[in-house]
């Protein structure tokens, strides 16, 4: 049998959902560490939304989004065991599916193409190490 028709057969719904589910727990607890970090520093909550949509605001959101589904890719292949590139891909699908419903019109285009576009390689990433790690400890 072919060994790409083989791993088809054998995905993990558990892993993906646990996947997806520590994907929005770390975008969230990374969202509500920024929001408590802007009001120990005495910035106004007028302010937070502002601050939130300009560059570095964005660029910051950014990094916490696509490192947690790398986070939550590596958590559903490791649960997994096998597969570990297709579970990668199915997490940033699914939190591609809860992230329409957070839609934002006002955000510049060049933000969703990034978030959107940089979801699948930073899930494949997360299932490829994943996967590495369990090659070591065959081995």
């Amino acid at each position: 049998m072919i060994k790409g028709r083989k791993q088809l057969r054998r995905i993990h719904p558990v892993a993906v959902i646990l996947g997806v589910l520590a994907d929005l727990v770390i975008t969230v607890a990374a969202g509500l560490g920024i929001v408590l970090l802007m009001f120990a520093q005495g910035i106004p909550i007028e302010e937070f939304m502002p601050r939130m949509h300009s560059l570095s605001g964005l660029l910051l959101s950014l990094i916490y989004g696509l490192g947690s589904t790398f986070c939550g890719s590596y958590v559903a292949g490791r649960i997994a065991k096998e597969g570990f590139l297709l579970h990668g891909l199915l997490v940033p699908a699914g939190s591609l599916l809860l992230t329409f419903l957070c839609w934002e019109k006002d955000l510049p285009f060049w933000y969703y193409l990034c978030q959107y576009g940089g979801m699948f390689p930073a899930g494949v990433l997360g299932g490829f190490l994943a996967g590495r790690k369990a090659m070591r400890r065959e081995s």
